[in-house]
């Protein structure tokens, strides 16, 4: 789901407070191994042991390995599994991305179609 609202209407407090199992990352670096699978400890990610996880400003997210991320993630809309290594995960974790978006219209389109970007080059 991608949520795309005013800032100070409670998106990010609905999400922290939804339930235990809903994790939030609010911008900043995010990592396959924080995500998935870290391939030196074995410990699954987030994904894996959440109910839902939020990337919170996810025009602000980094993610360290682009590429990487962008396969496993197709994986895992696809059929429910990810995997790193040797491991091979089910997992049913739902994914929000959110975005604050300003209220002038022209801005507003502006900032929609490049935050919607990404989202085209990697879902053709």
């Amino acid at each position: 789901m991608v949520e795309l609202a005013p800032r100070e209407t409670g998106k990010t407090y609905l999400y922290r407070n939804l339930s235990y199992y809903a994790h939030v990352l609010s911008g900043g670096k995010t990592t396959p191994a924080q995500l998935f699978i870290n391939l030196n400890t074995g410990k699954i990610g987030e994904v894996g042991t959440r109910d839902a996880v939020v990337f919170d400003e996810i025009a602000n997210t980094d993610f360290t390995d682009p590429k990487s991320f962008v396969s496993i993630m197709q994986g895992y809309m696809q059929d429910a599994r990810f995997s790193r290594g040797k491991k091979e995960v089910l997992a049913f974790a739902s994914l929000f991305l959110k975005e604050t978006w300003m209220s002038r219209a022209d801005y507003r389109m502006k900032n929609i179609t490049t935050c919607l970007n990404p989202f085209r080059t990697s879902c053709r």
